[in-house]
């Protein structure tokens, strides 16, 4: 991200520590009225509910049933949002967002500062309100592969995808955009869901896509055509 959530502001990191040990202890409805105590969450509230609602009841959706899944494309800087009724299995694809900011290069992040946004598979671990930039949602980076990526280097942390249109490393959106993603987000962990996907990839994973980028980074192919895998997992799967 561009600069840390845990500085700046300390009462900002006792908060930010506050909500993340109250999104593992307490009940999803205690920790969605939580969320609303916050200011900006409210006024998100105020501006969003009734056109997101109504977006979401388009596709069969309602606030009260949404579950949540994101995927990023670095390339096109595209972040797609799917959602799902809580009794289905696919994902309806709900709104494709411009990631407003980049930083670093195609391929995956490897050690603490070196302004990659991490490639592979995550969910969501952190939900902070209170965020130096705007609104929040803490990806669980680094995961298991990206340690043993890393060896003894330390992998960094504290990648986001967040508001203020700003990044090193993390997924920047605009504040209204990333309101409305904050708001389903909070929904579908308020509706039971313990883990929202994101699926961050260098690029669509197409053939195509693969066979050209592998040409320009021949040093990330074995890991890409791992990730075209996941990638075709999750369209057979989960997506609609």
């Amino acid at each position: 991200m561009f600069l840390s959530e845990r500085v700046i502001i300390p009462l900002r990191s006792l908060l930010l520590l506050l909500f993340t040990v109250s999104l593992f202890s307490a009940t999803p409805v205690d920790f969605y009225q939580d969320q609303l105590r916050a200011p900006r969450v409210a006024n998100a509230i105020k501006v969003h509910r009734s056109t997101l609602t109504a977006d979401l009841n388009k596709l069969g959706v309602g606030p009260n049933d949404v579950q949540l899944l994101i995927v990023a494309y670095k390339a096109e800087q595209e972040l797609e949002v799917y959602v799902r009724r809580t009794s289905e299995k696919r994902y309806r694809r709900f709104a494709t967002f411009p990631i407003c900011a980049s930083s670093g290069m195609l391929g995956p992040k490897k050690r603490k500062g070196d302004g990659q946004v991490p490639e592979g598979v995550y969910h969501l671990d952190r939900f902070n309100p209170y965020s130096n930039f705007h609104l929040s949602l803490g990806l669980n980076y680094p995961n298991a592969e990206d340690r043993q990526r890393a060896g003894r280097l330390d992998p960094g942390g504290d990648i986001f995808i967040h508001g203020s249109c700003v990044t090193i490393g993390c997924m920047p959106m605009t504040d209204p955009v990333i309101e409305r993603i904050y708001l389903l987000a909070i929904w579908s962990r308020r509706n039971g869901q313990p883990k929202i996907p994101v699926y961050s990839f260098p690029f669509r994973m197409n053939d195509a896509n693969l066979t050209r980028y592998s040409r320009l980074f021949p040093e990330h192919a074995d890991f890409w055509r791992s990730l075209a895998e996941k990638s075709r997992d999750l369209e057979q799967n989960l997506l609609l």
